[in-house]
């Protein structure tokens, strides 16, 4: 779980982790990753996922990493695709459509 600040204000939430019952040998899960509304617009988005993605590669040393999205959330889906993220054509509990990014 990561928390971010800009200016000492909270601008967003970020979730992640490694979860071992998923797929063959586990996956790493960027599982939460919001932006306050109040603070969107602004390139934090971008920024954020950037050093996210990098904390990850580092923490977990995982050649993948996934994400769920509902497909109507056009921001995110654009941001998500910008960093390399792409459908895998499987979907979750929930029946959001899997993306992964290969690292």
């Amino acid at each position: 779980m990561e928390w971010k600040s800009y200016d000492d204000i909270l601008v967003g939430f970020a979730m992640y982790g490694f979860f071992t019952g998923e797929g063959e040998n586990g996956r790493v899960w960027l599982d939460r990753f919001f932006i306050a509304s109040a603070h969107q617009g602004f390139r934090l988005g971008s920024i954020m996922l950037e050093a996210l993605i990098k904390r990850i590669i580092e923490e977990y040393d995982y050649p993948e990493i996934y994400l769920s999205i509902v497909e109507d959330n056009q921001a995110a889906l654009h941001l998500y695709r910008k960093f390399g993220f792409a459908f895998n054509g499987e979907s979750d509990y929930n029946n959001e459509r899997l993306m992964v990014k290969k690292v």
